[in-house]
């Protein structure tokens, strides 16, 4: 949607998870230099069921990408907000896992179920990083919340990314005209970080 690239898969769930040609052939160019996506559809809503009917299903998703990311430096992957066999796939085909955190109680409370999900299904958490997203810096609890994720993602993960998102409109008007944040507005707060924490991901890389 922001990039302007109709969502469709034309071969569905059943091509993506075989990979190869079937996903070649629905990349789509940007706008944007050096930037190339693979559309959602609304049939990829199948994959957790089709990914249970499927032999070695834990790594399916990363067997069907090995050909895509020859032709990549990096290949980003947009998980869903939940624990699923989806995520589960994602999480075993990433290099890097990015999760965006707002400093608030629940927020908190799903991160230490995600770490523990991960410490129990033996991943490598070492390779889990906690981006800081519409943070408030003047709000008194938020920061107490931000110090007491670092002082858990210190102990339980990869680390915490040194810049965060703040909480900024330009983000919301982002979704209005369908153009990324640097592009809109590269000397607002949010602009500024989005460009530094893209330094931070190619230094962790």
């Amino acid at each position: 949607f922001f990039f302007r690239v109709e969502p469709k898969f034309k071969s569905g769930a059943r091509g993506l998870i075989k990979g190869g040609e079937k996903i070649e052939q629905n990349i789509r160019a940007t706008n944007y230099p050096n930037l190339d996506v693979l559309p959602a559809d609304l049939d990829f809503r199948r994959l957790d069921s089709l990914l249970e009917d499927k032999t070695g299903s834990a790594k399916s998703l990363k067997t069907a990408l090995a050909g895509v990311k020859n032709g990549y430096d990096v290949v980003f992957l947009d998980c869903p907000p939940n624990l699923t066999l989806l995520s589960e796939n994602i999480f075993r085909a990433a290099d890097m896992v990015i999760v965006p955190v707002i400093p608030t109680t629940l927020s908190v409370r799903s991160l230490v179920q995600l770490i523990k999900f991960l410490r129990q299904e033996k991943f490598a958490t070492s390779r889990v990083y906690v981006l800081f997203s519409m943070v408030e810096e003047n709000i008194r609890h938020q920061n107490t919340m931000t110090q007491t994720i670092r002082h858990l993602s210190g102990k339980y993960v990869g680390g915490v990314f040194n810049r965060f998102i703040p909480k900024d409109g330009v983000v919301e008007r982002m979704g209005l005209k369908r153009e990324p944040v640097p592009v809109m507005d590269e000397l607002s707060p949010a602009g500024k970080a989005y460009q530094a924490i893209w330094k931070e991901v190619l230094e962790k890389l």
